[in-house]
């Protein structure tokens, strides 16, 4: 099951996905914020059936993050970035999780909360979101910061893009910052390879909401698939499940996706939805070219009565 990042970016992206960053254009990382609680609640319920999952619940998470909205409020005074990267990384101590470090808890929200440490796409969302917050929270303030994603930058690069609004001419400038070391600024020299395209031109372009929201999505995926004695591999895989169909309403058009979920629902007996799978998957795909495998699951599934969901 590929999980290339890059093969995502080239696929088209779905109406959800349009509509999505088009909503969010306002406030896209309070958008976010949203939907990475939803998903978090819904990965620990599939988990829980085993004792050493956490369980969480929407409401919590909101009320933790309205906690953190009120003491990053409360830190950072005045707003310049140099405070918030201060409050952020070093005051309440938010850090990136140990290089190596492949659970699911790096990427869910009540665990990066609870543990103030994060997988790279993790723990940049949640700076992306703090920044946002006190940048509107600070009326007062000509000082306004904004975080961007940027392709071919690695998950815990960010652009702040700050204005100066104090003069008649406002000033912008942009800085780039790495989450992994914690907060610390870069020079160009530290990020003039990654922005390089293949054609030799910069390639410095914003990433969607959706692309960003996609990337933590692979990454809590990827996690997902290694096996692990906290929880049965049923709901390991019912937990992917979850993750497929995020990534199949953003890109309807990666194909590649519908036989991934059509092997993750067969091994836990929905063959009825991994038959309606494999038809969508072989409409677009020749057998000829096709993996064994699939071919032999999809005229296994045709020729077996459809059975009711487990």
């Amino acid at each position: 099951m590929p999980h290339s990042f890059e093969k995502f970016l080239t696929g088209r992206s779905g109406t959800l996905a349009a509509a999505w960053d088009h909503a969010a254009a306002s406030a896209p990382w309070s958008t976010l914020m949203k939907e990475w609680i939803v998903l978090t609640v819904a990965i620990r319920n599939t988990l829980r059936c085993s004792p050493g999952s956490p369980s969480a619940d929407r409401e919590s998470l909101e009320k933790r993050l309205a906690f953190l909205r009120w003491d990053l409020e409360a830190r950072v005074q005045p707003l310049t970035i140099d405070n918030h990267i201060r409050t952020f990384f070093t005051d309440l101590g938010f850090r990136p999780a140990p290089k190596g470090y492949n659970e699911p808890d790096g990427s869910l929200l009540d665990s990066v909360l609870s543990r103030r440490e994060g997988a790279g796409s993790a723990l940049t969302i949640l700076f992306a979101w703090a920044t946002e917050t006190v940048s509107k929270m600070s009326t007062e303030s000509h000082t306004k910061i904004s975080v961007e994603f940027v392709k071919n930058a690695p998950a815990q690069i960010v652009r702040l893009r700050i204005s100066d609004t104090s003069n008649d001419a406002p000033e912008e400038r942009a800085e780039y910052i790495s989450a992994e070391k914690n907060g610390q600024k870069l020079e160009s020299s530290d990020w003039i390879d990654w922005c390089q395209s293949g054609n030799g031109k910069t390639a410095l372009e914003r990433l969607s909401v959706s692309d960003v929201w996609i990337r933590l999505v692979l990454e809590l995926r990827a996690a997902l698939e290694k096996p692990s004695s906290r929880w049965p591999e049923s709901a390991g895989l019912r937990a992917q499940v979850l993750l497929l169909d995020q990534l199949i309403a953003l890109r309807p058009s990666l194909i590649r996706l519908f036989a991934d979920r059509a092997m993750l629902r067969h091994r836990i007996g929905d063959s009825t939805g991994a038959l309606d799978d494999l038809k969508r998957f072989f409409a677009f795909q020749d057998r000829e070219s096709a993996a064994p495998a699939l071919v032999s699951l999809y005229d296994l599934l045709r020729l077996t009565p459809r059975q009711p969901v487990p």
